[in-house]
């Protein structure tokens, strides 16, 4: 029989924690229903035991659940869009992805008083989900999501929300590694950059010159051509410059 006081207490570990962060960020970032097929199998074969199997017949009550979570799990930090249920999985996966999401953006805001509320209160409801099952209650299905949570808790302060607006990658709910880590993906990074530029521009005037650019680029060429052509009577190579007279001992 499985311990009540175990759903608190740290995994046995032989060596999950990597098991579950793939697994959270894996629901989180939705790879079960990724448009690539192999990500979805690949979901499918690592995870698929880790929520209970769904039968259609469950479907109404699971969509009176999904309203109810969908009211109480909510936050005005981010966009969490409904999801409808699908053959494999029902609507146990969107069901975690909606709570884990709402514990990514309160952890990523610094609000982890709160997000360490949340991962208790899904604890709790895989314990009493365990308890309450009449037809199957799977001791292994509950360590493995007990131990997600417990590597959560200690992991919470490390949960980030990609800070590109734009992100649509399966990495936009990851973990950071650094303090000041704020992209999933150099793609991230990159397209910041450039949101960030073309921002800055709106609000700097642009910069008007007198003459068109057809003149100052030959103003440019004849500088450098001018330039060359002191250099070569001077006899200096590119990039040496003349020595500036020293002044006599004893002056000003």
């Amino acid at each position: 029989m499985f311990d009540i006081g175990s759903q608190n207490r740290a995994p046995n570990p032989n060596n999950l924690n990597d098991d579950y962060q793939d697994f959270l960020c894996s629901v989180a970032n939705g790879a079960d229903r990724a448009d690539a097929l192999g990500v979805r199998r690949r979901f499918a074969r690592l995870y698929g035991e880790w929520f209970p199997p769904f039968d259609w017949i469950d479907l109404p009550p699971h969509k009176g659940y999904y309203r109810e979570v969908s009211a109480w799990w909510n936050t005005d930090l981010g966009e969490l869009p409904a999801e409808e249920p699908d053959e494999t999985f029902g609507l146990h996966v969107v069901i975690l992805r909606r709570k884990l999401r709402v514990i990514w953006l309160l952890a990523s805001s610094r609000v982890e008083t709160e997000a360490m509320h949340r991962i208790d209160q899904l604890s709790t409801h895989y314990y009493r989900s365990y308890c309450l099952d009449l037809r199957e209650r799977n001791e292994d299905r509950l360590r493995r999501l007990s131990g997600a949570c417990h590597w959560l808790r200690k992991n919470v302060e490390k949960l980030k929300v990609c800070e590109n607006t734009r992100c649509e990658q399966l990495t936009k709910y990851f973990v950071r590694r650094w303090n000041n880590h704020k992209y999933c993906s150099d793609s991230c990074v990159q397209e910041a950059d450039e949101l960030r530029r073309q921002e800055q521009s709106k609000t700097k005037p642009r910069k008007h010159f007198k003459r068109s650019s057809e003149a100052r680029e030959r103003m440019s060429q004849s500088a450098t051509e001018r330039w060359a052509r002191d250099r070569q009577g001077s006899g200096l190579k590119r990039g040496e410059h003349r020595a500036k007279p020293r002044k006599p001992r004893g002056s000003g």
